[in-house]
């Protein structure tokens, strides 16, 4: 076998190689695809003082009897909002977006409000809040 053959052979088994392994790339990311992971936040009785508790990434919220959690990561591109308790509003320092109380879409760039986020109450007083990271 000439050279110029062995290169030519070579060239074209590497460029099969290649377009078999772009094909086949999609099929194999969906087989090996992870479920997302949670992991658990815990507010004990000491962390549920005020109305509004911030605590690992997670707000909790008690207006009247109900008790609510909301994810800290604004819905546009994942900043963590501030609250702000003069305008009892939460507020995204990268981009404007802003959230009422509830987690509603007040304005900025979002298209939804912040995730509402799993709790249960525990029998010795604590919250524990589910997040998937």
């Amino acid at each position: 076998m000439k050279r110029r053959e062995f290169l030519k052979k070579w060239m074209s088994s590497t460029l099969y190689a290649a377009g078999a392994a772009a094909l086949a790339y999609p099929a194999l990311s969906f087989m090996t695809f992870r479920r997302a992971k949670t992991r658990e936040v815990v507010f004990g009785q000491n962390d549920q003082g005020a109305d509004i508790n911030h605590k690992e990434g997670v707000y909790l919220i008690g207006t009247g009897d109900k008790i609510r959690a909301l994810s800290a990561k604004c819905t546009h591109l994942g900043c963590l909002v501030n609250y702000n308790p003069l305008t009892r509003r939460f507020e995204c320092p990268c981009h404007g977006s802003v959230y009422d109380i509830t987690g509603k879409k007040l304005k900025g760039p979002t298209t939804r409000g912040l995730d509402e986020l799993p709790l249960t109450k525990n029998s010795d007083g604590s919250i524990t809040v589910k997040v998937e990271i």
